[in-house]
């Protein structure tokens, strides 16, 4: 088996901007889930009614509020990664002044694994609360 792997740029600039733009996909999918399904809930009176009834109004946006807080706080945090590396790219001077700095969030810009915990949480979160909508609909 054949285990060598032809590492040219092209197909390196293509995996990461195949990869860069299925992450923007998933992210405005997550926050129109996220902002959709309560406008969707709110719009519907009777559905509206039932969940307050049934005390799974408060659950439901629980588990919104929790996607949405994952996905803004993973958004914010991969900005302020992102904005760092970039910085010591471009400023010598700064990097220099801030080799710890340099050190931290170069190492946590690979940490692949914070994206996709946070990615799950929200998975988890928006489908408990669509579980909910949809026993709500079954009235």
């Amino acid at each position: 088996m054949n285990t060598d792997i032809k590492k040219d740029e092209k197909s390196i600039d293509y995996s990461y901007q195949s990869y860069r733009d299925y992450s923007n996909n998933l992210r405005v999918w997550f926050m129109a889930f996220g902002f959709g399904l309560p406008t969707f809930v709110l719009a519907n009176d009777d559905l509206l009614n039932y969940l307050r009834e049934t005390q799974y109004l408060s659950m439901l946006f629980l588990f919104l509020g929790i996607g949405i807080f994952s996905q803004v706080s993973l958004t914010m945090l991969n900005k302020k990664i992102n904005w760092f590396c970039y910085k010591f790219l471009q400023d010598d001077e700064f990097l220099s002044q801030n080799k710890s700095k340099f050190d931290f969030y170069s190492k946590l810009s690979n940490k692949f694994w914070i994206d996709i915990w946070l990615d799950r949480i929200t998975v988890i979160s928006y489908l408990a609360s669509l579980v909910i909508v949809i026993k709500g609909l079954n009235l």
